[in-house]
């Protein structure tokens, strides 16, 4: 599953400001307030935010 999302993630960086508040999972995927999708690149600090949750569900 990593590797989808790590296949389909935009390579934009969202600020701290942007990513919170969010709900946490544990496996590095956030959903932000506003419904967008985060996800958690392997080993950074950086979250990648995928386009909307209906073209995030639509590739897998």
């Amino acid at each position: 599953m990593y590797s989808v999302l790590t296949e389909y993630r935009q390579h934009l960086d969202v600020t701290k400001e942007q990513a919170v508040p969010q709900i946490q999972r544990p496996n590095g995927v956030a959903i932000a307030s506003d419904g967008s999708i985060l996800v958690a690149e392997e080993g950074k600090n950086i979250l990648h935010l995928v386009s909307s949750q209906a073209d995030w569900i639509k590739q897998l």
